[in-house]
């Protein structure tokens, strides 16, 4: 298995690039932000993009919906994708000598961390939520459970990171001073 090998920010034209990429990224997230949300400047000067093309008694899902999911599906997709590409053209290294770990342990490691964070998402959505009196209030539920699981995951692999250098720096400085 193959793992890319490390990231720079340098030389200074690099991270120039880096910055005005967030700039690009922040910008263009706001203004589709406001083509995809009900209070969006876009969408409150719009009319049409409030239209429901699906409406039940319980639930009313419009344009402005569809654009969002839609767009979320279409950027993860592509950047599923160009992250494939670029990895495979990217210099690597061996992914044992980045993890001297056993392949049972990655899974435990892995297990652990989806486990915690359903349980937790869980525990979240439903004190968070009124009891499920419709389909709206079910689909709410999901919004806020799967929301708080993706913060988890995210703070618990956070946690990991910060370990894990943390250790890989205490290592690297016994390895020093008995060289």
């Amino acid at each position: 298995m193959r793992s890319a090998n490390g990231f720079h920010f340098v030389p200074l034209q690099r991270f120039l690039l880096i910055i005005l990429s967030l700039f690009i990224g922040a910008l263009t997230h706001i203004a589709w932000d406001s083509l995809t949300h009900q209070s969006g400047w876009v969408v409150v000067q719009l009319p049409i993009l409030s239209l429901p093309i699906i409406e039940t008694s319980q639930v009313s899902i419009k344009v402005y919906k569809v654009l969002q999911y839609g767009s979320t599906l279409l950027g993860a997709t592509l950047l599923l994708y160009w992250y494939l590409k670029w990895l495979k053209q990217a210099p690597s290294l061996s992914i044992n000598a980045l993890t001297p770990l056993s392949t049972q342990t990655k899974w435990l490691i892995i297990f652990s961390i989806g486990l915690s964070a359903s349980f937790v998402a869980g525990i979240y959505g439903f004190v968070s939520k009124d009891p499920f009196t419709n389909l709206y209030s079910f689909y709410k539920f999901v919004g806020l459970t799967v929301v708080a699981g993706i913060l988890c995951v995210f703070v618990e692999l956070m946690i990991f990171s910060a370990f894990w250098h943390l250790n890989k720096l205490k290592h690297r400085e016994l390895w020093l001073t008995k060289g």
